[in-house]
């Protein structure tokens, strides 16, 4: 993911695979990002049981905002709401 993140925005898929006619092929893939690429990415604490910390390398790519827990039960059903109907529609 970090190689996206560059300058260059490309990633290289160094083990993609065979040819589509079954023969070996060794040839590095390279996918370039379009310009208006971008990445969203949420995450929970790494704190929490099961989970790592990002990278440094990772992390100083990223803004980072936080939002604490919701536990106001107007906010939580507005949440609730706002994606059913969502759903629904």
């Amino acid at each position: 993911l970090n190689s996206v993140l560059e300058p260059s925005r490309a990633l290289v898929l160094a083990e993609k695979g065979g040819n589509v006619d079954g023969g070996e092929d060794y040839t590095n893939t390279v996918i370039k990002a379009k310009d208006d690429f971008r990445i969203f990415a949420t995450m929970n604490p790494g704190g929490d049981f099961g989970k790592r910390e990002l990278s440094p390398a990772l992390r100083s790519r990223f803004t980072e905002i936080w939002v604490p827990s919701v536990s106001d039960r107007v906010d939580i059903d507005l949440v609730l709401e706002r994606t059913i109907s969502f759903a629904v529609e």
